[in-house]
């Protein structure tokens, strides 16, 4: 099914954090691998990178994962796309978007698709490991949202 395996890391996980977190990340980029260093003795993270998003994909009806940091880099791709294709494969699992041509609408799609949250490149390191860390310890998140309004275009 694969051109070649997972990129699968494991490294300890954050002080903050208790237990063992299945993670993948889709997209190729180095960066995000990075996010999990100079971590804690009190967790493990196990990080598979897939770059091809047809293969994660693929991978996501295998297995179940807590959380999917989706890096979209496709240029003429529909980042929304994604995250639906994603969410579809994966309807349990917190997916955090991080897109590098971002536009506002986006970010308002993204909520709508239930995306855990939306980071635009270059993006706050710190910022992106708080919502890493706030994903991981929400046990019965759904979409975050509580709607306020009866108008369902209020996002």
């Amino acid at each position: 099914m694969f051109n070649r395996a997972p990129r699968v890391i494991k490294r300890k996980g954050r002080q903050d954090v208790k237990g063992q977190w299945l993670i993948l990340i889709i997209g190729n980029a180095p960066d995000l691998i990075t996010l999990f260093d100079n971590c804690g003795e009190d967790c493990e993270w196990m990080i598979e990178q897939i770059s091809n998003f047809n293969h994660a994909l693929s991978r996501l009806r295998l297995r179940s994962f807590d959380l999917i940091l989706l890096d979209h880099n496709a240029p003429g791709v529909d980042p929304i796309e994604h995250l639906r294709a994603v969410r579809s494969a994966s309807k349990d699992a917190k997916v955090i978007l991080i897109s590098s041509e971002p536009k506002e609408e986006q970010v308002i799609a993204a909520l709508r698709e239930h995306a855990f949250s939306y980071f635009a490149r270059p993006f706050s390191v710190q910022g992106l490991r708080d919502s890493i860390r706030q994903a991981i310890n929400i046990e019965d998140w759904q979409d975050g949202i509580e709607m306020l309004s009866d108008d369902p275009d209020f996002i």
